[in-house]
């Protein structure tokens, strides 16, 4: 039970480095070249290393009829969420809308232990309630929160829907695939997602009218980043539900994404951190901690 909850524990942070570096550089590339192109040759770079880890291992599971159209479903939901939570940022502000969709930590919390039983022992419930109050702490000032509740309505919010219904999908997803995989070999099924939201998300394009071009190659390799930074994050989590029944803690961990978004631009734009930052950031490190304890 112990390495059970180190492999959760590493997977998590797995998720939480992957995506917090992958949405430190979707900042560079979203507003230039727009949610639907960066998007998708994200998902097109991000199968490159998946595919070779695949021939590498060379383990493929029996895929039945009703495991495709599951994994169909996963891959369309998967690029849905992702549309809506891009759009959604490029229409509101950013440091209230992430924290936003960072709650889709406590839905999949609550999905797992009241709907699957999941057992979350008295000290995991402290641990995620730490990290779950420093991942809102971390991306949101008081500023921020004063201009939604007095500045306007909080359905008006700019953004705000979008983000909420990418929340509540990925809670949903998180919860689905984890019951989907079970023990099963994770790299397969993890593939097929990305080749279907890769494929939803070009068929949006042509029925749209996007464009895919990207404009300069100066943010190519931005999109790569972002590509393998997203696969590596999805890489930890799926191996975390094929190797342990601590959905919860995974998720909470990875929902921490933004403080290595934060350090980053600590070290690479000299942006300086709040001091309710790093007492934020206090909180997730702390709560990481405990989140082993029974």
């Amino acid at each position: 039970m112990r390495d059970s909850l180190l492999v959760a524990t590493f997977a998590g942070l797995g998720g939480m480095l992957g995506w917090g570096v992958a949405d430190f550089f979707a900042k560079k590339t979203v507003d230039a070249v727009g949610e639907i192109a960066t998007l998708f040759w994200a998902q097109i770079v991000g199968l490159v290393p998946l595919l070779g880890l695949l021939a590498v291992v060379r383990e493929v599971p029996t895929v039945h009829c009703v495991d495709a159209l599951w994994l169909v479903l996963f891959g369309i939901v998967n690029s849905v969420s992702y549309l809506w939570l891009y759009a959604g940022f490029r229409q509101g502000t950013l440091s209230v809308l992430s924290p936003i969709f960072s709650s889709h930590a406590v839905l999949v919390v609550l999905l797992s232990a009241v709907v699957f039983g999941e057992h979350v022992s008295k000290g995991q419930c402290v641990a995620i309630a730490v990290v779950i109050c420093g991942v809102v702490a971390i991306s949101t000032t008081f500023g921020d929160v004063s201009t939604m509740l007095v500045g306007r309505r909080v359905g008006a919010m700019p953004g705000l829907r979008l983000v909420a219904a990418s929340a509540v999908a990925d809670a949903f997803w998180f919860v689905l695939f984890d019951r989907f995989l079970g023990p099963r070999d994770w790299l397969f099924f993890l593939v097929l997602i990305r080749v279907t939201a890769a494929f939803t998300v070009g068929v949006y394009a042509i029925v749209t009218g996007e464009a895919l071009t990207v404009p300069s190659l100066r943010v190519a390799p931005y999109i790569g980043l972002i590509g393998v930074c997203d696969a590596a994050a999805f890489a930890a989590v799926s191996y975390g539900f094929s190797a342990t029944t601590h959905t919860a803690i995974i998720v909470v961990l990875s929902s921490a994404f933004s403080v290595p978004t934060l350090v980053l631009a600590r070290v690479f734009l000299r942006e300086r951190m709040a001091t309710h930052q790093k007492i934020a950031a206090s909180m997730i490190i702390c709560g990481i901690a405990l989140v082993s304890i029974r």
